[in-house]
């Protein structure tokens, strides 16, 4: 398998092996779209794909204002936490990297589900709670230790991401604390599943699949390995990602 695949392909693939086809004709919502990248993509390949975000900060050029004065990307309405769309109106919601900065889980979800069609898939990859290294701040185990303190330690040690260059430890380990604090929510597996469960009565977590079709070279090596060592794919959910796939079921025939 080539890893040229692009992340498109990708959540192609693997719904396809989870026996869900998105088809020409499907609409799409990138939720958490940032500036539109993605959608970009999938409008790019003909599918009916719009976004939304809390904001748009993110990716700001000609393209993204292209999105958002067609209103194909969104703002969500922070206040209420409503998705700018009607109800029923879409067959696939995804998200790539989004859940771990969710908030109020309870309204988000609840809200995938109004704007998903009856028989519609919902299907997020999100960072696990337990990664060896905190992405954003780039200090180990962060996801859970939040403290300054842990913090400081690791500002005082040279640790900075790529936009804190030149700042003092002091200077750094603030600006992580109110990052983590404020704008990342990681919570456990058995959380996030029964988040879910609460509105959907089908949810199943795939990172088998998606570890299959993995982008790099290091995730297909993984998946090679995974058929002489089955337990390869939990840790990759445990201290990697999470892979969430909810349905909507069909809405019952009307009695006469």
């Amino acid at each position: 398998m080539s890893d040229k695949i692009t992340r498109l392909e990708k959540i192609e693939r693997i719904l396809q092996e989870l026996g869900h086809e998105i088809a020409p004709s499907s609409a799409i919502l990138d939720f958490g779209c940032g500036g539109g990248q993605f959608v970009r993509e999938m409008r790019d390949r003909g599918f009916a794909a719009f976004g939304c975000d809390i904001e748009f900060a993110n990716g700001e050029n000609a393209s993204s204002r292209e999105l958002r004065d067609g209103g194909f990307v969104r703002l969500i309405d922070a206040e209420r936490y409503r998705i700018p769309f009607e109800d029923d109106t879409f067959d696939f919601i995804l998200s790539y990297q989004v859940f771990e900065h969710v908030r109020n889980y309870p309204e988000a979800v609840s809200e995938i589900r109004r704007v998903l069609k009856p028989g519609g898939v919902t299907f997020h990859i999100y960072t696990s709670r337990y990664i060896p290294i905190e992405p954003h701040v780039h200090v180990p185990l962060a996801a859970m230790l939040r403290s300054y303190w842990w913090l400081y330690l690791w500002a005082g040690l040279g640790i900075r991401n790529e936009f804190q260059t030149g700042m003092s430890a002091k200077e750094t380990a603030r600006q992580n604390l109110e990052y983590l604090t404020g704008r990342t929510n990681y919570l456990t597996k058995t959380a996030i599943r029964d988040q879910f469960k609460a509105h959907f009565d089908k949810v199943s977590f795939c990172e088998k699949e998606c570890l299959k079709y993995a982008i790099n070279r290091h995730g297909m090596r993984a998946y090679a390995l995974s058929k002489y060592l089955p337990v390869i794919p939990g840790l990759v959910s445990a201290f990697y990602k999470h892979a969430i796939l909810a349905e909507r079921p069909h809405k019952p025939p009307q009695r006469l």
